[in-house]
């Protein structure tokens, strides 16, 4: 009966470890597969060439994507830009397009760990 109780706390104590580590297990993953599809985008584009279809292919690699049409009233800039990114938590990885509406002038990636 003895061993038994101690089996039931070192379990007990042991089940906040385990889900921690697995949370951690899954998050240490979900960052290497966003930096990747991430610079999967980015590096297969080149400046100068068309933008159509990039966006499409950002949502196909399953990444968060926000566009800015270029000369929009009250930017910063005054280049389009596209942005996609994913990560976990805090980490997130980057991928930043800037377009004059029609061309690729820019890109290049960045990291928020």
């Amino acid at each position: 009966m003895a061993k038994k109780r101690w089996l039931t706390v070192a379990l007990i104590v042991a089940l906040p470890f385990a889900s921690c580590g697995g949370f951690g297990a899954y998050g240490v993953l979900k960052v290497r597969w966003a930096r990747g599809q991430v610079h999967e985008l980015c590096d297969g584009v080149a400046v100068g060439t068309p933008i159509a279809g990039l966006e499409a292919k950002a949502r196909e690699l399953h990444l968060n994507v926000m566009t800015i049409a270029p000369n929009t009233p009250g930017a910063p800039h005054k280049e389009g830009k596209i942005l996609a990114w994913e990560g976990f938590v805090f980490a997130r990885h980057f991928c930043e397009i800037d377009h004059d509406g029609t061309t690729v002038l820019a890109k290049h990636t960045s990291s928020l760990d």
